[in-house]
Order: C-alpha cells, then sequence, then structure tokens
C-alpha cells in the first residue's frame, strides 16, 4: 500500500487530493482519491499510514489569513477509508499539519507545528491531544518530526540560522512521559552539528528525519 500526497496541481481548478494505491499483482492501481473541501486547502502537505495500513494522517497546513491547520485521520471500514476526526493544535497556527506521523498501530499520532510537536491518543472511538512537545530554546522553528513505531519516542528538528551560519539541530523527546501534560521539553538534543557557512550549503542538511523500529547492534 502506498500513500501520496499531491497538495497542488498546474490546474488551477483542481481540489489537492490524496491517492491511496494498492498493489495489483505487478502493477499499482489507486484504490481511493482523498479530496479536501476546497483548492485554497493545502491537504496533503504531509501524509502518514500506519503498518497495518488501518489509519491514515493527512496534514493540511493553510495560508494565513485562511485560519488554522488541521490533520485528518482517516480509518478503514472494508475496502475504503473513512475520515473519523479532525485533529487540531492547542493555538490557531497555519502550520499545524505541515509533519505528519503516526505510530505502527495507529494509535499515537503526533502533528508538527512551527512552534511544536502535538502528540495525540486514541481512547475509544476519540483523539485527545496528550502532550505538546517544545524545543528547548524559544526562538527556533521546526521543520520535520518522527515518531517510533510504537509511539513512545518523537524526534524533532529544527532550523538553527546564527549570522551567515545555517545548520539543523534534533531533539529527541519521550511522548511516553510527555502525557503528564502539555509544554514538555525534550528529553534530550542530539546535538548534530551546524553544515557548512553559508545557508545554500546547508540548507538540506537534515531535511528529513526517521526512526528505526529496533536498535540496531
Amino acid at each position: 500500500m502506498v500513500v501520496v500526497g499531491a497538495e497542488s496541481s498546474a490546474d488551477k481548478d483542481s481540489v489537492p487530493a490524496v491517492y491511496v494505491l494498492v498493489r495489483s499483482r505487478s502493477s499499482w492501481k489507486v484504490r481511493q482519491t482523498l479530496r479536501a473541501g476546497s483548492r485554497e486547502d493545502r491537504f496533503g502537505r504531509s501524509v502518514a499510514v500506519s503498518s497495518d495500513g488501518e489509519t491514515i494522517i493527512v496534514g493540511d497546513v493553510r495560508e494565513p489569513p485562511d485560519g488554522e491547520g488541521v490533520a485528518h485521520v482517516y480509518v478503514r471500514s472494508g475496502s475504503l477509508w473513512n475520515e473519523t476526526a479532525k485533529l487540531e493544535g492547542p493555538s490557531a497556527d497555519f502550520t499545524f499539519g505541515d509533519t505528519v506521523a503516526v505510530s505502527s498501530d495507529g494509535a499515537t499520532i503526533l502533528v508538527l507545528s512551527s512552534d511544536g510537536g502535538h502528540v495525540f491518543a486514541r481512547s475509544g472511538q476519540t483523539w485527545k491531544r496528550r502532550a505538546s512537545l517544545v524545543p528547548t530554546r524559544s526562538y527556533v522553528f521546526l521543520t520535520t518530526a518522527a515518531l517510533s513505531a510504537d509511539g513512545r519516542v518523537a524526534v524533532l528538528t529544527d532550523d538553527d540560522v546564527v549570522g551567515n551560519v545555517e545548520g539543523r539541530a534534533g531533539h529527541m523527546c519521550s511522548s511516553e512521559r510527555a502525557r503528564g501534560g502539555p509544554g514538555r521539553r525534550p528529553s534530550s538534543s542530539l546535538g548534530l552539528p551546524a553544515a557548512g557557512t553559508s545557508s545554500a550549503s546547508a540548507s538540506g542538511l537534515h531535511a528529513e528525519v526517521v526512526l528505526s523500529s529496533s536498535v540496531p547492534r
């Protein structure tokens, strides 16, 4: 199963969409097309899918002043996926949904905005925000995030711009420990060095981050 987000199109009248493809023998076919409400939405900016393919998360970032971003939750019913929830941040933030991640079992969701990583946990048929993970420094701009398969560890990365030197720093957070309340700080910093001596040479460093499901020996 493959999930592909298409937040924009050459056709100005088209509506952003997310395509769900499944393999049929040696080829891939579109099983379902998920669409946003209007072409102004940046629906499909980010996507994530649980390991069993039961749960799909779609980030829907908005352009100001159109409102705050959301994350759409789709759950499989039969051969199709139906929207069951819309997740929102603790405050109006149009960047909410810029990156989304989901645990292997689909029970924990991480949604990134410019100021933090927001952890949601499923309780029965509803979703509750368990924590907001914020970096140790107040001036950083978070750029991407990842969630471990069991939903216990999140990694957030940020742009660190000082003068003409740009790099990225990694922050490791335990979403399990953070469930006691919002606004929790990372448990550690990965301490990745700044790269290059100009913003151009460092602009691609740590553009994405992933977590393995086990620790290599």
